[in-house]
């Protein structure tokens, strides 16, 4: 709807009466464009970062013991990420593991913002073959107070996205691999 302010001059009549002059107008047919289909494209981008979700734009090779941060982020304001799914990880193009049932952490679920913490097996180091972390995370897409209620339902029931990074690790010699798997 479109409103316009301005000042009028209103006369008023002893017997009850009055005039307005100095309005304008513009006549509204009543009919705006009809939009009968739209499509929108929601994503997510998935990076290394540290505890502090700082992108590391040179991350050195993980080596054993430490913490590997994945950071996913919703590519839009209209759609925050509901759960991590699936997080797992592949070396030399076999699947090794789901890594959610192990000593992986996920914080931010709900929000557009997922920071994913987990230790790599000991056995991922045996060489230096770079490790695929793959995972899958459902969107759920929010109307931010707006009207759009009816798309906003039928969007909720969440939208499935992928997301795949390669991670470098440190080899690391037999005896301390053994050693470290159990320290």
């Amino acid at each position: 709807m479109l409103y316009q302010g301005q000042k009028i001059k209103a006369t008023f009549t002893a017997d009850g009466g009055f005039t307005v002059s100095g309005i304008t107008s513009v006549e509204f047919d009543g009919i705006n464009a009809a939009v009968d289909e739209d499509s929108k494209t929601f994503g997510i981008s998935a990076k290394r970062c540290d505890v502090n979700r700082n992108a590391l734009t040179s991350p050195p090779a993980l080596a054993v013991g430490t913490t590997l941060f994945i950071c996913i982020d919703s590519t839009d304001a209209n759609a925050v990420i509901k759960s991590v799914n699936t997080f797992g990880a592949e070396k030399n193009g076999v699947a090794l593991t789901d890594l959610l049932t192990g000593n992986t952490e996920v914080k931010g679920e709900g929000t557009d913002a997922v920071t994913i913490g987990t230790r790599p097996f000991v056995q991922f180091f045996d060489d230096t073959a770079p490790l695929k972390m793959v995972g899958t995370v459902t969107l759920k897409v929010t109307d931010n107070g707006a009207t759009r209620r009816h798309l906003v339902r039928v969007l909720q029931t969440g939208l499935s996205e992928e997301f795949e990074l390669e991670v470098e690790l440190e080899a690391v010699e037999e005896s301390s691999a053994n050693s470290a798997a159990f320290s």
